[in-house]
């Protein structure tokens, strides 16, 4: 068995959510793939996603990794931003 070392990889982008003529309306299947951000300060975020007018697919959760908010985009795609708590990913290693 092979063993790899996890380490975790960190982006920052500006993301941007368009509409598209050439794509159905609404994705039939939300729940089938969840792109997750990781955020610095949640509570920033997600005043700024409410600000855009976001609603929560789900409420706020304070889990043991951190805090998790899953919301749809336009096109019903569901997306969750994430502040780990310190060291959370350590928690996973083997």
């Amino acid at each position: 068995m092979q063993v790899f070392d996890r380490t975790l990889v960190e982006f920052r982008f500006l993301l941007v959510i368009d509409s598209r003529d050439d794509v159905a309306a609404e994705n039939p299947e939300p729940a089938r793939t969840i792109l997750n951000f990781h955020v610095d300060d949640f509570d920033v975020i997600a005043a700024r996603l409410r600000e855009a007018g976001v609603e929560w697919a789900v409420p706020v959760e304070d889990r043991a990794m951190g805090r998790f908010g899953t919301f749809a985009d336009p096109d019903g795609n569901l997306l969750q931003i994430i502040q780990f708590v310190p060291d959370a990913h350590a928690a996973t290693a083997p």
